[in-house]
């Protein structure tokens, strides 16, 4: 299975069709009782359920709230995902944007109202996130060779922010 969409820019439309395709997959080998092994993505390697995958599925398709047709509860949370990892909220943050949209949304909403909510629900899909340093100019990211530096390799500017106090 051709991975290349997985580095994609998030709005493209070859990681939105390798997301489809993905989710596509992993549907019919629940379906037909197939395991998740043998798809090539890597997801039955990591304790993949694929009875928790098909209930959250199955819940995700329903509507964000009685008579939206916009959102379901599971696009509206990943949209709402991508927003804490693209901004760096905390999961406290996170937690209370989740009970403030709950509280305007109409009543028989089926978001989560935690963070933790969120977290099983998304975990079930295989979905996480790892932060990882990047240098400021962009020239490296601090994982596997360059895991423990502390200054970038390339241009040779601190990894870490420096307080204004410091000397």
């Amino acid at each position: 299975m051709d991975k290349s969409w997985m580095h994609a820019d998030r709005t493209s439309k070859a990681y939105k069709l390798g997301t489809t395709y993905t989710l596509m997959e992993l549907t019919k080998a629940i379906r037909f009782g197939h395991g998740t092994e043998n798809l090539g993505n890597g997801l039955g390697d990591i304790g993949f359920d694929p009875y928790e995958f098909a209930n959250v599925i199955g819940d995700g398709d329903k509507p964000l709230y009685p008579g939206s047709s916009k959102y379901t509860m599971f696009s509206a949370l990943v949209k709402l995902y991508n927003l804490k990892a693209k901004h760096g909220m905390s999961d406290v943050c996170f937690t209370e944007l989740l009970i403030l949209q709950g509280d305007l949304l109409p009543e028989g909403n089926t978001l989560p109202s935690s963070m933790y909510e969120a977290k099983k629900t998304l975990s079930a899909l295989g979905m996480c996130y790892e932060k990882i340093h990047a240098c400021p100019n962009d020239c490296i990211l601090y994982r596997k060779d360059y895991e423990d530096s502390t200054n970038c390799p390339t241009c040779g500017i601190s990894r870490w922010k420096e307080d204004k106090d410091s000397i």
